[in-house]
């Protein structure tokens, strides 16, 4: 995770060790197709535009469940075992009391991602299974640490969880974060966000970011690859209306293995792109 120390090869690329023959002359690389470029472009410009707020909220959900999560368990080893089970208990009926009282039902996974299904006792629909997961983040379970603490292997808690379902019906993914329609249709743009397809979506954003920041901007693959946070300045005029934006990056054709620092002009667009971008990669960032 921290990068080469070292060039592999001797610094020779990739292409001269595979003995590859150089060719001279312009890229005679046909362009996407208009039918294959304008919905790509337009479902990327989409994301970034209106459903990335939804994408980088629902992380912030998550993120505040899994400290809050933390904390019961912290506060939980404070007490004896059968006090920490009532306790858990406590908790697992008040977070069934609130979706009562909100109108929302158990939540359940969006796809059956592990080839673990359910059979709805009330329709008799083949469904995911019930999302224990995030049920366990409200009420302060850590099942993989523990497995007999699971809400649906423990029988008190299993038989909550059958009565709630029966009375509440479920609901797909079960966040709380909403989801907002799509400009186009007037619908929601998908359901409920649930801890697996949060990752999923925020891979399809990073990918909508690049394809924006590649084809709005011209800059080559490893251009694009090579930005870095606080890469994108705003040039402002006198009266403080942007004037143009300019990303700083890095060139590597035609200079030596660690390019070149260079600039590019761009546009509105790439910079909403550049500053979705660094919010979806803020986490991994400090992480690292």
């Amino acid at each position: 995770t921290g990068g080469l120390e070292l060039l592999p090869w001797k610094g020779r690329s990739a292409h001269v060790v595979t003995g590859a023959k150089q060719t001279t002359g312009e890229n005679k690389t046909p362009r996407l197709p208009e039918e294959v470029i304008s919905p790509l472009l337009k479902w990327s410009l989409k994301y970034i535009s209106v459903f990335s707020a939804y994408i980088l909220s629902a992380r912030a959900e998550l993120e505040a469940l899994q400290q809050r999560q933390r904390q019961l368990i912290d506060e939980d080893r404070r007490f004896s075992h059968a006090t920490r089970g009532q306790r858990r208990r406590d908790r697992l009926v008040a977070y069934l009391d609130k979706l009562r009282d909100s109108g929302r039902g158990v939540p359940i996974w969006t796809t059956a991602h592990n080839g673990v299904t359910r059979t709805d006792p009330v329709t008799g629909i083949e469904t995911p299974p019930v999302n224990a997961l995030l049920i366990h983040l409200h009420i302060g379970i850590d099942a993989q640490a523990d497995q007999a603490q699971h809400i649906m292997l423990r029988k008190p808690t299993k038989l909550l969880m059958l009565m709630a379902i029966n009375e509440l019906g479920t609901e797909v993914g079960g966040m709380d974060t909403p989801v907002s329609p799509d400009p186009d249709t007037g619908k929601p743009w998908r359901t409920r966000f649930d801890p697996k397809t949060l990752l999923f979506e925020e891979r399809m954003l990073q990918a909508a970011c690049y394809v924006v920041c590649a084809y709005l901007t011209g800059m080559r693959d490893a251009e694009v690859q090579a930005m870095r946070s606080g890469c994108l300045e705003a040039l402002r005029s006198e009266d403080g209306i942007v004037e143009r934006y300019r990303i700083k990056s890095t060139v590597y054709k035609r200079r030596d293995n660690r390019g070149q620092s260079e600039t590019w002009t761009t546009i509105e667009p790439v910079a909403k792109a550049i500053r979705v971008l660094a919010q979806l990669t803020e986490r991994i960032r400090k992480s690292r």
